[in-house]
């Protein structure tokens, strides 16, 4: 289960559960047990593959640990033009300011690595967790969990354009503002603003959903944990309908504490459309990791939850 706890010196909120990006760097980097277990399954995977004669298997790039970057955490972007790879990796990295603050990488398809930008901590961030976003113009979105202008480090929106000159679109204060951004982000395909949500932070301290324009000005459209309210602390990649630009996301501990799916507005108004546990075999904790929520074309939702359903080991959900 995911819970929250101030970090030491600044009053920060840190997420000190099974979906803290900070604990799955040190996983990654003192997991050797899992190492060889991962080894000698994949060695497996590869005979048993071998014998079908049907698949091929081969390492495009192996990371050093040193400026190349170190632990890609999340699912990388294709373009389909180049058949280049474009990903993030949480540890690693040339930057100063902090023992490897992470990279955003580009991967030829010959497995050629080039490192866009390594980040440095402040002022453009640390940590960079999500999927990266690609627009039509080729540009990469993206945010990270820490650091940032502000002595908190409360985390960033950060965009880099074709040349791998970075742009801090926005540096979270903290507070009101919002903290530690932990999902991708979405863009709207009229209007070109993107959203996303940050797990704590805002009036209530429990997490918002942000909205912020291609020129960089943010709005907070929602905070989380009113009184009264179902859910706080929400978790994994929004989904927005195109027809009616209505969002839709998860709070994996709100409701009774197994999880709600949210529908908000483009004004803001919130509407919790399913609260998980309330029947017999039902989900609980939906969405504890990007990328959330899916939609199909008539608009029905689909997601899993980590706990619940008959068995008590998950469920997928529609």
């Amino acid at each position: 289960m995911n819970s929250y706890e101030k970090g030491p010196g600044n009053g920060r909120a840190r997420n000190s559960g099974c979906c803290s990006a900070r604990l799955l760097k040190q996983a990654a980097v003192g997991t050797l047990h899992g190492m060889v277990m991962f080894a000698l399954a994949a060695t497996l995977l590869v005979a048993l593959a071998a014998r079908a004669g049907a698949q091929t298997y081969r390492v495009l790039y192996s990371f050093a640990g040193g400026t190349d970057g170190a632990y890609p955490q999340s699912p990388v972007t294709l373009d389909a033009t180049t058949g280049n790879l474009y990903g993030v990796t949480i540890d690693g990295g040339s930057g100063g300011g902090c023992s490897g603050c992470g990279t955003v990488f580009e991967l030829t398809p010959a497995g050629v690595e080039s490192v866009l930008h390594s980040f440095t901590e402040s002022p453009d961030g640390e940590l960079p967790v999500d999927l990266l976003f690609r627009d039509a113009k080729g540009n990469l979105f993206g945010t990270t969990l820490f650091g940032g202008a502000y002595g908190g480090g409360y985390g960033t929106v950060f965009r880099i354009n074709t040349k791998g000159v970075e742009k801090v679109l926005h540096s979270f204060k903290g507070g009101v503002d919002g903290v530690e951004p932990s999902s991708g982000l979405i863009q709207d395909a009229t209007t070109g603003d993107f959203y996303g949500v940050t797990t704590s932070g805002g009036a209530y301290n429990e997490g918002t959903v942000y909205k912020i324009a291609a020129t960089g000005s943010k709005t907070t459209l929602y905070s989380f944990g009113a009184p009264g309210t179902l859910g706080d602390a929400p978790a994994g990649r929004l989904v927005q309908d195109g027809k009616t630009g209505n969002l839709y996301g998860m709070l994996p501990l709100g409701g009774l504490g197994c999880g709600v799916v949210f529908e908000l507005t483009p004004a803001g108004v919130e509407t919790v459309l399913h609260v998980f546990g309330e029947v017999r075999g039902d989900g609980c904790e939906p969405g504890p990791s990007d990328p959330g929520l899916i939609m199909d074309a008539q608009g029905n939702l689909f997601g899993t939850t980590y706990y619940g359903g008959s068995a008590g080991h998950g469920v997928v959900f529609e």
